[in-house]
């Protein structure tokens, strides 16, 4: 019984180093490095089976003493062989925990999925990778502490949903604008301001931002006006509609591209965003509407942007 036992173990693991080239010792020593780890796992499986462990177990051990050896003391392994590799270990300890086999299959051929798209798929975006390298790690460093497998897989789930969300998409508008409005209340708290003042300040600086930068639908629609105005005049003065036409278009996309397009500010850009603040705030107070204030502001950061900040 013990050698059937034996051979079955000894064709799962030989069909897991099909195509796996080993290294060679000196001669005289029996066989190549697989071999040997193939004879190692067949020691480790017998004396399983001699102190009364069950086949499943038994074999599970067998493939983790091959896994480790090769592992260790063979070629190195392709990166899908290191994710292989940490599947069997968690299949292991799984079936060690008493749970179904079934489900430890599930459990494994999940991790192998995270860790060959963390580590191995060059589809992936970096930054996604990072993020799912996060997952993976906190997922067996949650089995590992004892915890329940589904449990652990949950959470590493989230954990990657909220990695992504945080560092992997795009900001908006309204994201960026709250961004320097957190910088300009650290600003103010380091010289001296109470939390009160500075949030209050923090506040009207994010609403500054918003209306400079994101609400750009109010802006294409002075600029379009200004079109329509252009266009009326154009076909006053006798010139044809195809004319006055293509003039119009011309000036909204100069009026767009100048006073609707300005990006809210990044790390360089926060220099010109407290620039345009103080010109905004300036042209309010010297009797300018809003929206010419705003108009000024605009233009002064896109000048002071493209002055310091262009690469």
């Amino acid at each position: 019984m013990r050698s059937f036992q034996v051979l079955i173990v000894l064709g799962i693991i030989l069909g897991a180093s099909v195509g796996v080239r080993g290294q060679t010792d000196d001669a005289g020593n029996p066989g190549d490095c697989h071999e040997r780890c193939l004879a190692l796992a067949d020691i480790v499986l017998a004396e399983c089976l001699e102190a009364d462990g069950t086949t499943t177990e038994c074999v599970a051990k067998a493939r983790e003493t091959f896994a480790s050896c090769a592992l260790t003391h063979c070629e190195a392994p392709t990166c899908e062989e290191r994710c292989t590799y940490r599947a069997r270990q968690l299949h292991g300890r799984c079936i060690e925990a008493g749970i179904a086999p079934e489900r430890c299959e599930e459990i494994a051929r999940e991790l192998r999925e995270r860790c060959l798209e963390a580590h191995c798929d060059p589809v992936v975006s970096p930054c996604e990778r990072r993020c799912r390298r996060v997952a993976l790690e906190h997922f067996v460093g949650c089995v590992d502490a004892g915890g329940d497998h589904d449990a652990c897989a949950a959470e590493a789930r989230e954990k990657l949903r909220a990695c992504v969300a945080e560092h992997c998409t795009a900001p908006t508008c309204e994201d960026r604008c709250a961004r320097f409005g957190r910088g300009v209340y650290h600003a103010c708290l380091d010289e001296g301001g109470t939390a009160d003042a500075c949030a209050e300040r923090a506040r009207h600086a994010i609403e500054r931002c918003t209306r400079l930068h994101c609400d750009v639908d109010a802006c294409n629609e002075r600029c379009a006006a200004r079109a329509r105005r252009l266009h009326e005049r154009c076909l006053a003065a006798g010139y044809g509609e195809d004319r006055c036409q293509q003039v119009s278009q011309r000036l909204f996309h100069r009026c767009a591209t100048r006073y609707c397009a300005s990006e809210p500010p990044d790390d360089c850009g926060a220099r010109c965003e407290h620039l345009a603040h103080t010109v905004y705030e300036r042209a309010l107070a010297a009797g300018y509407d809003e929206e010419r204030a705003i108009s000024k502001a605009r233009r002064i950061y896109g000048r002071c942007a493209r002055a310091l900040c262009a690469e």
